[in-house]
């Protein structure tokens, strides 16, 4: 599963037309069509831009490009989706590098707003979204994010809704699968931002009340971090625990973004912190870096690196966007980003429902119309705060390379163990 993006791949996707991939979507739009009914009079027409906040570069570059090709192939089964309905618009996405910076988030933002957008797919990653919050909120600006969960941004009535549970919920679902698969004392390092925060504070309640402790924690700043002294930190960590704790039942939780592998590679260097679990945040899965560097990949392997996600798609809609997206990038991409192709295909049933882009039309209608959605991930119902109420994940360990499937979560059954050999 380590597959390597080409760099002028990102290049490329940026820069492709919309129209070019729409030859699939026929197959994709036939079940909208069938739920969303007749036209009605509108006051939308011509091209109508969305804006498309994607971390091309910086440490979230892993999901970035995927993140791009894949809302321009949503773009594309849009549009043959209102050409067939006879539709007098068509979306337009207007796309910002973020950078993965928070602050460069801000000002993209700001840059496309004064372009007309007030409709945005993205940011990834809670910092970026927590960032772009107040000014949204002052601007009548919609924004519908996959791929954020912290719990700063869980706010009822504003602006901003997310296609992830918030954290609180989903590091409760974690704690759970780890505690299940017999680690029971876990050294927490993590980003010291509103993400690593959020995490932290919610891994602190849920892991005591699954049994396990935290032994200690350790916050870096993403932006002035020493990684060399964060390993060395965490050798001291486990030197001290592994003396009154087994081995086997201690882990190195990574709240992390692409920095995980900088961690990783001076972590390396201690022969004891082999010896000990390592777990990682969604980030790491399907990370096409990971081959890159061989102390990493060895590394990885060889203590089975832990990780959830949300769960491979299933039925006819995911296997068709599944074909056109590995196509285009040569690899099936990082499972999080499945989830941007249905936030676009929702802001446009949105702006169909509301038949305007105006901000009050729009919040009225975000709701119902994801809710009728059969999406690519599956089916949305919204909390209070505007975020996904319960949905599925994936717990995965890698093994001879290779990333497998070591448990499950669903709202219906919980979290259920699939292979307790790895």
């Amino acid at each position: 599963m380590n597959r390597k993006l080409p760099a002028v791949l990102i290049i490329v996707v940026a820069i492709i037309s919309v129209g070019v991939v729409a030859y699939f979507a026929l197959g994709i739009y036939d079940n909208v069509m069938a739920q969303t009914g007749s036209v009605q009079e509108q006051n939308l027409s011509g091209q109508v831009p969305v804006g498309i906040l994607s971390p091309i570069t910086g440490v979230l570059s892993n999901i970035g490009g995927d993140y791009l090709a894949i809302t321009h192939i949503a773009a594309a089964d849009v549009n043959e989706y209102l050409n067939a309905r006879n539709e007098p618009w068509t979306m337009k996405l207007l796309i910002e590098d973020t950078e993965s910076n928070p602050d460069i988030t801000l000002e993209k933002t700001k840059d496309l707003h004064a372009q007309g957008v007030n409709v945005f797919v993205g940011p990834v990653a809670s910092p970026n979204v927590h960032a772009i919050k107040k000014y949204v909120d002052e601007n009548d600006i919609l924004v519908l994010a996959c791929c954020s969960s912290a719990s700063a941004v869980a706010i009822p009535d504003d602006n901003i809704y997310r296609l992830s549970t918030v954290d609180t919920h989903f590091i409760g679902i974690y704690a759970n699968a780890i505690t299940s698969h017999g680690i029971d004392n876990v050294i927490h390092v993590y980003r010291g931002d509103v993400w690593g925060d959020g995490i932290d504070d919610a891994f602190g309640v849920s892991f005591p009340e699954n049994g396990g402790t935290v032994s200690n924690w350790i916050r870096y700043n993403p932006e002035t971090a020493d990684y060399a002294d964060v390993a060395r930190h965490i050798h001291q960590m486990v030197e001290e625990v592994t003396q009154t704790t087994d081995s086997d039942k201690v882990g190195v939780l990574l709240s992390s973004y692409g920095e995980y592998r900088d961690i990783i590679r001076e972590a390396a260097s201690y022969e004891i912190l082999d010896d000990v679990k390592w777990l990682g945040i969604a980030t790491p899965i399907d990370d096409q870096h990971i081959a890159d560097d061989p102390v990493v990949a060895e590394f990885v392997n060889k203590v089975q690196l832990f990780s959830v996600t949300l769960p491979t798609p299933e039925g006819q809609q995911y296997l068709q966007v599944k074909a056109a997206i590995t196509e285009r990038l040569g690899y099936e991409p990082n499972p999080l980003i499945y989830s941007a192709y249905d936030a676009v295909w929702i802001m446009a049933l949105t702006m169909i429902d509301a038949q305007t882009t105006n901000i009050d039309d729009l919040k009225a209608h975000i709701v119902g119309a994801a809710e009728n959605y059969g999406g690519v991930t599956g089916t949305f119902k919204f909390n209070d705060a505007g975020d996904l109420a319960d949905i599925a994940y994936d717990v995965l360990r890698i093994s001879d390379g290779q990333w497998n499937v070591v448990g499950k979560y669903t709202p219906s059954d919980g979290y259920v163990i699939l292979d307790r050999t790895q």
